[in-house]
This record gives structure tokens, C-alpha cells and sequence, in this order.
């Protein structure tokens, strides 16, 4: 099954703009991790990485950003308020959902 996000215009760039308004300043929050990196991470025990996500998702909501990179996948990934913004539920099972349907 294909799901598909809809944005209008206005908020991807908005989106956009928040994302390339940090890489300069934190590069690390912006990359994927390699297949190294993840291996010595998964080893230090099964929520390590999920640590990652949740300090990378928190950073980007402080700063008002929109949207943070997957460390495993380097997909980006909406924040739990960029979800909100959005005012409903869009079915994709978007990791931060606010309305509870997924999470």
C-alpha cells in the first residue's frame, strides 16, 4: 500500500527553510549515521538509538524546526509540532503523531 503527504507549496518551503536554517551550526544533526556508527550504537543496548531520534527531535522542536533526519535512515522526518500545524491526522503513521493513531 502507497501513502502519499500533501503539502501545499507555502509549508514545504517553510519546512525547507527551517531544516537549512541549523545545518551549519549542528552538522551532526543533519546526517545519517553509518552502518559503522549504528552497529556500535545498537550494541550499547535496544533503545540507544532511540535516544538519538527522541535528542534529535527534541533539538528541532526547541529551535522551531519542522523537520530533523532520521540518524539510521537520513529520511527527514516531521516533528511532532510540524504535525499539529498541520491540524489533522494524515494516515501515514508518522512517527510523532499527535492525534494518537499510530503511537
Amino acid at each position: 500500500m502507497e501513502f502519499a503527504i500533501f503539502l501545499s507549496f507555502p509549508l514545504i518551503v517553510k519546512i525547507f527553510d527551517n531544516y537549512f536554517s541549523w545545518e551549519a551550526n549542528d552538522p551532526d544533526r543533519n546526517r545519517r549515521l553509518t552502518n559503522d556508527e549504528i552497529e556500535i550504537i545498537e550494541k550499547k543496548g535496544p533503545n540507544e538509538l532511540q535516544k538519538i531520534i527522541n535528542e534529535r527531535h527534541d533539538k528541532a522542536q526547541l529551535k522551531g524546526e519542522k523537520m530533523y533526519v532520521d540518524p539510521k535512515t537520513g529520511l527527514f522526518v516531521m516533528t511532532r509540532d510540524a504535525l499539529l500545524e498541520r491540524g489533522t491526522c494524515c494516515g501515514n503513521k508518522c512517527r510523532h503523531c499527535p492525534y494518537n493513531k499510530w503511537n
